[in-house]
């Protein structure tokens, strides 16, 4: 399928680096379409003297630290603040927590067939599962290049790779390069997708985005530790 340009024009800001996630911020394929982040900043929430209150959990209301946990409201397709209570037991099936977990396959380097199965000829690539495809995002001049493959890619690319099975479809993520590969939870991807919307330019990205980028997956790398 053809890839098709995404411009990410929804997204109200970019992701602070600790992985919180801009309210209102949208990122097609990696994210259900059309997901919201509820929850972050609870409308008109002051505190005596002016002092505003801190982030809310989207299920209970409850005031949570400014680095919570997510939660993932299929229903809706959105994805929600949390405090520690409802993401370690949602009450609602439909809603799932995010998982915390930070993998790197140093040796898992994709091959050249894996590249071409995923149409990504940058050497970067967002990779998501949804129940019946695979949506694959990675750089592009005008912002960042979209394409939903069918599920046998995902085959081959688990028959080359048998760790990435443990992906957990649509709240996981595999972000690939050709220097290796990371299993990441899929709001950790918001900060990915802030970085290719404001500072990659070109085919390659340039200087000012290939430095974002070795930071961004340095902070990546001691996430795994």
């Amino acid at each position: 399928m053809t890839s098709r340009t995404v411009l990410h024009r929804t997204v109200a800001g970019r992701v602070a680096s600790s992985g919180a996630v801009s309210r209102g911020a949208v990122l097609r394929g990696a994210v259900p379409r059309g997901a919201v982040l509820r929850g972050a900043v609870p409308r008109g929430a002051v505190l005596r003297g002016a002092v505003r209150a801190g982030p809310r959990c989207g299920i209970c209301s409850a005031v949570i630290s400014s680095r919570h946990r997510h939660l993932l409201d299929e229903s809706r397709r959105a994805l929600l603040c949390g405090c520690p209570a409802c993401h370690a037991s949602p009450a609602d099936d439909r809603i799932r927590p995010v998982p915390d977990r930070y993998l790197e396959f140093p040796g898992d380097v994709p091959a050249q067939e894996t590249w071409d199965d995923l149409r990504a000829p940058a050497g970067l690539a967002l990779v998501t599962r949804t129940a019946e495809s695979l949506v694959v995002c990675g750089p592009a001049p005008g912002g960042a290049a979209e394409s939903e493959l069918p599920g046998t890619v995902w085959d081959r690319l688990v028959a080359r790779h048998p760790a990435f099975a443990t992906l957990s479809p649509g709240v996981e993520a595999l972000l690939m390069r050709r220097a290796g590969c990371f299993l990441v939870p899929i709001d950790a991807c918001y900060e990915l997708a802030g970085l290719l919307r404001t500072s990659w330019r070109g085919f390659d990205g340039g200087q000012g985005a290939q430095g974002s980028l070795t930071m961004f997956f340095a902070r990546l790398r001691a996430r795994c530790l």
